[in-house]
């Protein structure tokens, strides 16, 4: 065989091993989300969005939607101290840890989501309070 042959065989395969191994150390973390470098399934670090570089074969990007997610909630009647029926609609909005959420199973990451509710009493003692404010015009 010719040696020239053989050499364009050898560079060929070195680029295109060389393509591989740069196709999988360079990841695009979209805006919006955070990646979280995992090696063999342990915590690494977390990458903000744009370019990130990790250890092909070794470590694994995951994106985390780091957006505000709205979820609407059920309709609840609640009567009052001084027996007044009101109806309260909730939306909550949910953010995530960006740590916390790839290491939990998949029913459970759905449900961490901290939420804070306000007693119906003490919602009409704020708007009392905030409507009583003097108004400061400029």
């Amino acid at each position: 065989m010719d040696t020239g042959l053989i050499t364009g065989i050898v560079a060929a395969v070195i680029v295109i091993v060389v393509a591989i191994l740069l196709g999988a150390a360079i990841k695009i973390v979209p805006q919006g989300y955070s990646g979280v470098i995992t090696r063999f399934g342990r915590f690494r670090r977390e990458a903000p969005a744009g370019l990130a570089i990790i250890t092909p074969f070794l470590d694994r990007l995951l994106r985390v939607d780091m957006r505000e997610t709205p979820r609407t909630g059920d309709r609840q009647d609640v009567i009052t101290k001084d027996n007044v029926a009101i109806a309260v609609n909730a939306t909550m909005f949910s953010l995530v840890d960006a740590f916390l959420l790839p290491h939990l199973p998949g029913p459970a990451a759905e449900s961490a989501v901290v939420v804070s509710s306000i007693n119906p009493d003490q919602s009409f003692l704020l708007a009392q309070y905030v409507n009583d404010r003097p108004y400061v015009g400029v």
